[in-house]
Formats: structure tokens, C-alpha cells, sequence
């Protein structure tokens, strides 16, 4: 039986989902944390803060180098300083996002998702910027995943960008360690066997979560129409996009962007 997930899971999907495309996929953020503060979220307004580290966590060396201007590092965890969009720009991008799904009804905002102005920050540096929930009745102001199926699609998606964000993060450390090759062979060789442990890992997810995708279509009644030549979907065509929509394997081939978003493949 299919768990339903409760509004505050689902707006954390839609919340990392639109945090990924935006700004972690695009370089902008490395890294950032979304905390709910509202206990009982049988209520109708729910309380979140996004957190912005001052630093982030970049790679790990064995041993103490020194770096070309002297500097020392190491050994144990090496944090970098977090460079992000200007916090009102980003916002702004946040703001913009989220209010086309306001609810509106006699010109009055029922249900929207509020994005505090201004931020604030602590006594180490983080930003912070609260963010509020508003429901109203059944509808969420947001975009929400409702099947299993999509669930799925969803978990498969993150699942990609995870690999990305660990790819980025090895390139990194290969840009860092360049100059000081030699003494970094062991750090390169420790990161390799991370990433191909990773990747393998999840491969196999995907592939799980693909089959299980799969599944799940082959018990619909009504096979979806593949959007390009518009006919039905059979079980051998199956074919899920990157971005989560459903295309025939015979048309997926022949387009280069999805044909419902036009999102890259």
C-alpha cells in the first residue's frame, strides 16, 4: 500500500526540487538546509527557516599540505568559504517562484507560500530567512507530487542531481589539488573510489526505481498518450524523461528536449 506523504513532506520535495534547478545544478549554492519549526502541522500555517552556511564542507585531506602562498590545511575536513547570489536577488527568484501558485479568490491571497524580505543573520556567519506556509482547506500552494508513480519520478530525479552534486564536488577537489599533484595522489585516488562507489550505487537506484516505475504503468488501465505522436504508451515503449514525463521510447530517440517542458536531455 502507497504511504501518503504529509504536507510537509511534499512541500520539501517541491521546496528541493525548484532549490536544485535554481541554484545548486546552476553553481549559484552548494549547499543549504530547509528546518520546519511548526510542531503540529495538522495547522493551517507552517513555519520554516532556510538556513545558508557561511562555509561548506569541501573535501577531506589524510594528511597537513601546504598550499603556494604558505598557507597550511589539514588534516581532517577542509570547509570553503560559501559564495551565493546576493541574498534580495535570491529572494526575489524564491518569491517569484512559489507565487504563481498562490490560491486567489475575490481578489484576496488564501493560500501562498511567504518569503520573509529581509534575512538575518547568526553569530557565525549563517543567513537566515524565514519562510511560511499558508493552506487553505485542501490546497497547497505548491507544486505536488499525488501518485506513487510520480513519487518515484521525483526520488529518480534527486537521486541524479545527488550524483551530480558528488561529481561537482570531486571536480573540485581535482581543480584545488592540480598544482600539488604529487603529495595529493593518495586524497585523488581515496575521492575516486568514493565517486565510483557512488555512481555504482546509484545506478542501481535508478534502475530499481525505473523497474518499479515501470510496475506501476503496467497496472494502469488507460496507457498515457505519448505527447509527440499521440499514441498510446505500451509497456515495451515505456519510457520516463529526466524530467519526469512520459514519451515513447520511438519519439523520445528522435527529440533532443522534452516535449512537454522542453528541458534538455
Amino acid at each position: 500500500m502507497t504511504t501518503k506523504l504529509s504536507r510537509a513532506e511534499q512541500f520539501g520535495m517541491a521546496f528541493e526540487d525548484f532549490m536544485f534547478k535554481e541554484f545548486v545544478d546552476t553553481g549559484k549554492l552548494h549547499r543549504w538546509a530547509l528546518n520546519l519549526s511548526t510542531q503540529n502541522t495538522r495547522k493551517n500555517i507552517h513555519d520554516y527557516t532556510l538556513v545558508l552556511p557561511r562555509t561548506y564542507f569541501a573535501y577531506v585531506l589524510d594528511t597537513q599540505i601546504t598550499l603556494a602562498d604558505g598557507t597550511k590545511e589539514g588534516p581532517g575536513p577542509i570547509h570553503l568559504p560559501h559564495e551565493m547570489p546576493p541574498i534580495d536577488e535570491l529572494i526575489q527568484t524564491i518569491r517569484a517562484h512559489f507565487s504563481q501558485f498562490s490560491y486567489v479568490e475575490d481578489e484576496r491571497i488564501l493560500s501562498e507560500v511567504r518569503i520573509n524580505k529581509e534575512a538575518t543573520e547568526d553569530e557565525i556567519g549563517n543567513k537566515h530567512i524565514d519562510i511560511q506556509v499558508v493552506y487553505y482547506k485542501k490546497y497547497q500552494p505548491y507544486p505536488v507530487q499525488l501518485t506513487r508513480e510520480q513519487e518515484l519520478e521525483v526520488q529518480l530525479m534527486q537521486a541524479e542531481r545527488r550524483a551530480q552534486d558528488a561529481e561537482n564536488n570531486y571536480q573540485l577537489t581535482q581543480q584545488i589539488l592540480e598544482n600539488e599533484r604529487d603529495e595529493y595522489m593518495d586524497v585523488i585516488q581515496e575521492q575516486q573510489r568514493r565517486m565510483e562507489a557512488q555512481t555504482i550505487k546509484l545506478a542501481k537506484m535508478e534502475s530499481v526505481l525505473r523497474k518499479m516505475a515501470l510496475e506501476i504503468y503496467a497496472k494502469e488501465e488507460d496507457p498515457t498518450p505519448c505527447p509527440v505522436c499521440f499514441d498510446p504508451i505500451t509497456v515495451e515503449k515505456f519510457n520516463i524523461t529526466h524530467c519526469g514525463h512520459h514519451v515513447c521510447t520511438d519519439c523520445n530517440s528522435k527529440c533532443t528536449k522534452c516535449p512537454l517542458c522542453r528541458e534538455a536531455y
